[in-house]
């Protein structure tokens, strides 16, 4: 038994009731790295990157799937499914996204203080 056998190449967590097991390929975890870096280098990203992405390796682990069903399944959990795929493929922890909400839901609460921020009409009917 090799030393390696355990290293199948995939990505295995449960996300909203349903198990995934997705292949994740070091071509995959280049290609999500040099988004990462793009995005690091200019605060810019390609708004279809995750979108085209996941679309691409979940349509590599379930062929028999539909590309519009897998559409519809993103569009709704893009975020949350995202985060779990990373903290599943290790490609960050848990801690790390937690605190990475927390500085979000900080700097969204300074911005809904602003007084002529369109965040500081949230709860009151209008935006």
């Amino acid at each position: 038994m090799s030393k390696f056998d355990r290293y199948d190449g995939l990505v295995k967590f449960d996300y909203d009731g349903d198990s995934y097991v997705i292949p994740f390929t070091v071509e995959d975890a280049k290609e999500f790295a040099k988004m990462s870096e793009d995005f690091k280098r200019t605060r810019k990203s390609d708004p279809d990157f995750l979108p085209m992405f996941y679309l691409k390796i979940l349509m590599k682990a379930y062929p028999q799937e539909q590309a519009e069903k897998i559409n519809n399944f993103l569009s709704t959990n893009l975020y949350s499914f995202h985060k779990q795929f990373m903290i599943a493929s290790g490609l960050t922890t848990k801690e790390r996204v937690d605190a990475m909400e927390a500085k979000m839901e900080e700097n969204f609460m300074k911005l809904a203080e602003t007084e002529n921020s369109p965040a500081s009409n949230l709860g009151k009917g209008t935006v």
